[in-house]
């Protein structure tokens, strides 16, 4: 039952780990991927897997791009 998760201090992470957690985690609402400096291209369709997300923190995640995110859409 895993709600809400915050790997902002955590590093070396990948659009691998963020898509099994999405999937395993069908109740999470929030993320916070804040300073995920090294995350890249791959990453907003991992992100997307989390189909009950409410609340995403991208502070300094410059590798990303918003239309990536699909946002607006």
């Amino acid at each position: 039952m895993l709600r809400s998760v915050d790997l902002s201090s955590s590093k070396f992470f990948t659009h691998v780990g963020l898509s099994g957690l999405a999937a395993n985690c069908s109740n999470l609402v929030q993320i916070d991927l804040s300073n995920a400096t090294e995350l890249r291209d791959s990453a907003p369709a991992s992100i997307a897997e989390a189909k009950n997300l409410e609340r995403l923190w991208l502070v300094r995640c410059k590798g990303l791009r918003i239309w990536e995110l699909g946002v607006g859409s």
